[in-house]
């Protein structure tokens, strides 16, 4: 949940402009116009920041399809 918890940090920094939430806080980006946004993400990339959702493929376990849709309550709230 960590992790999942972590990601929400992150996702708001990066639309924001701001430097990762375990980086000094230098917010050097924040107002330059060519900076990285969402838009600029390929599909894996906006997954990777909870900017879009995820399906899980294969047989897994319950108590990790418990742990995914925790994660994803976190994430998508």
């Amino acid at each position: 949940m960590k992790n999942a918890h972590y990601l929400v940090k992150q996702r708001h920094h990066f639309l924001t402009g701001k430097a990762g939430p375990d980086f000094p806080q230098e917010d050097m980006e924040c107002n330059y116009s060519n900076r990285a946004k969402a838009e600029h993400l390929t599909a894996l990339g906006k997954q990777s920041l909870g900017l879009a959702g995820w399906e899980v493929h294969g047989p897994e376990s319950e108590d990790k399809k418990k742990v995914l849709r925790e994660c994803a309550a976190i994430i998508y709230s």
